[in-house]
């Protein structure tokens, strides 16, 4: 093994995150560079670490002189670097703007496999094609006065074509596209529809595929060959050579873009970073906006389309350059229609504190007035929408004795409780195990379960109401989209009273004969 001293000028060092727990402790490990070891920032390398040899990331680059002996480079796992520029000031963006250690942020970056080399022996050293000579390919951006739209659509599929047409257009121009869905459920039908476009393979990349496809996906969006991929919030860290185009499909939901774990990184936050650093530009589409994003509409930097109403056949052009403020409806404007369209009917909303319901002695998340217009809407005929973005029948199990809140084992989320199952299971990541009977710290059998969740929900409605029939719509019960428009049917058909749910409710705008909705602990 080569040691060299730092004592001689001119000698060429490497600063590298190693793929070892040692490095999220002591942060980067300085290395020398032999002069037959050609390295950039963003390069995976691997180097000797104690007794074993690791891979790593080089950060950075420079010749200062410290006065213990280092260790060589061995060589780089690939011509091209593992993280391109661009990547690389989002990694450095990351760390500081969420506070997160170089180690963890740079795992979202790289799959298992790419971390550890173990990609294809013909890609760690063949050389690069004609198209990979240069590094990553910035978009010229001199033309764009507006690299960010809101499209505000309606839940059909056809929306779906028009991304198509989006994405095709782009790549004719040599560039690449990203559609970020929050329903991965979604994804195959989505790249259904991509793929009468496009004659390559559009690849879907998420969490549960497995590692080795994982690797081939951010392969290709590293050599430019996939014109399009499809993927949850993870695949916006996919090394992409010619990023033209992001599409967040659903941008107001948040819990499906929002990362809970460290780095706890905002999906939309980093899209538009990532916008700002390859030139790309940036779809925010949403049956509902969000305020935030409505909000943005005053900036010079936004621009709304909207396009609910266009016929079925017809794909409109996306404008991003040529529009003007004059050639828009303003916000203000777009809030006042909505406002008079809202109103024209007789139409009401009430808040009701459960705060006044516990004074009364009822625990239920279902208030007195609630269950009145419940019964009256029963009586006339009508169905009822019941909201409610929590599953299972306790948010959480707590000990009366201790304190502890049940935790998963694997991402530290507290667990939700699932009576007909006696189940506790992550909705994180998954996790799951049978409930215990006493607590795992302090042993005692005092466990509380605490909060609502859908099926704690359907129990209470149908001990309320027992002649009416309820169905439950969450993810629980519906594994598949064909399952999804079943129940959707059946709800068409009136064949169910009362309609209690998730997010999954909002995957469809128009329910024709619901007489009430109303959204469970809105707060």
């Amino acid at each position: 093994m080569s040691v060299q001293i730092m004592s001689r000028s001119g000698l060429q060092c490497a600063d590298i995150i190693i793929n070892h727990a040692f490095s999220r402790i002591s942060g980067p490990l300085t290395y020398a560079v032999p002069k037959q070891v050609k390295i950039e920032k963003g390069s995976l390398v691997l180097v000797p670490f104690r007794k074993q040899k690791k891979t790593g990331i080089v950060i950075k680059i420079h010749e200062k002189k410290p006065v213990f002996a280092i260790k060589e480079i061995e060589k780089t796992c690939l011509e091209m670097p593992a993280l391109w520029p661009w990547q690389m000031s989002l990694f450095s963006w990351m760390q500081e703007y969420y506070f997160s250690d170089a180690y963890q942020t740079l795992k979202l970056f790289l799959p298992e496999k790419i971390v550890k080399g173990k990609f294809p022996k013909a890609l760690c050293h063949s050389e690069p094609q004609a198209k990979n000579l240069t590094s990553h390919t910035l978009r010229t951006t001199t033309s764009l006065n507006q690299k960010i739209t809101l499209f505000h659509h309606s839940l059909s599929e056809n929306r779906f074509k028009k991304y198509a047409e989006w994405a095709l257009s782009e790549w004719k121009n040599g560039y690449q596209t990203l559609v970020l869905t929050a329903e991965m459920g979604m994804a195959p039908r989505i790249a259904e529809i991509f793929q009468k476009y496009f004659q390559e393979k559009i690849m879907i990349f998420k969490s549960d595929v497995s590692e080795k496809e994982k690797a081939e996906i951010w392969l290709k969006a590293q050599n430019g060959d996939t014109p399009v991929i499809i993927g949850s919030r993870s695949a916006l860290f996919l090394p992409f050579q010619k990023l033209g185009l992001i599409i967040m499909d659903q941008e107001h939901d948040l819990m499906s873009y929002k990362q809970e774990q460290t780095p706890r990184y905002n999906a939309k936050t980093i899209a538009m970073k990532i916008t700002e650093l390859t030139g790309a530009k940036l779809v925010l589409a949403s049956h509902a906006p969000s305020i935030d994003s409505m909000y943005q509409c005053n900036s010079t930097n936004v621009i709304f389309t909207e396009k609910r109403n266009i016929p079925d056949n017809v794909i409109p052009d996306l404008k991003f350059a040529a529009a003007t403020a004059q050639d828009q409806e303003s916000p203000q404007t777009i809030n006042a229609r909505y406002l008079r369209e809202k109103t024209e009917g007789p139409k009401h909303f009430t808040i009701i504190d459960l705060c006044d319901e516990i004074k009364k002695h009822n625990f239920s998340p279902i208030s007195d007035g609630l269950r009145e217009k419940m019964a009256q809407t029963l009586e006339k005929g009508q169905q009822i929408v019941l909201f409610l973005n929590k599953k299972g029948s306790a948010t959480t199990i707590a000990c009366r004795e201790c304190g502890e809140h049940l935790q998963c084992k694997n991402c530290i989320h507290r667990t939700s409780f699932y009576r007909t199952k006696n189940l506790l299971k992550c909705n994180r990541c998954g996790w799951q195990e049978p409930a215990p009977f006493c607590c795992p710290n302090c042993k005692s059998p005092s466990l509380k379960m605490l909060g609502f969740g859908t099926e704690k929900l359907e129990k209470e409605v149908q001990t309320l109401f027992p002649k009416a029939k309820t169905l439950r719509m969450d993810t629980d019960v519906l594994k598949s989209q064909k399952q999804f428009f079943a129940f959707y049917e059946q709800i068409q058909k009136k064949t169910a009273d009362i309609i209690i749910g998730t997010q999954l409710l909002l995957k469809k705008e128009h329910y024709p004969n619901v007489g009430l909705i109303a959204v469970i602990l809105a707060d």
